[in-house]
């Protein structure tokens, strides 16, 4: 289990009287995301990852970075 996953949620633990919201406001994670891994580490006593973004698999993760930065590009003003 990557250690910042199980640090996640023990923090929750920790701190339930913040629930889960504002644990994961503290965190900077979505209130879902610590919902997800706390079931997980219930359920499976591991927290299922891949890094950065739990992408699929790596053709997932790259797609989803060529579609950022094709975002960032159209964004970026005209240089003359």
């Amino acid at each position: 289990m990557t250690n910042n996953l199980a640090g996640a949620v023990q923090y929750y633990h920790d701190h339930k009287n913040l629930g889960l919201q504002g644990c994961a406001t503290n965190l900077g994670i979505s209130q879902q995301t610590l919902s997800r891994w706390q079931k997980e580490l219930r359920e499976t006593g591991d927290i299922e990852s891949r890094g950065s973004g739990n992408y699929a698999s790596d053709e997932a993760k790259e797609i989803a970075r060529l579609k950022q930065k094709n975002y960032e590009m159209h964004r970026m003003p005209l240089k003359y």
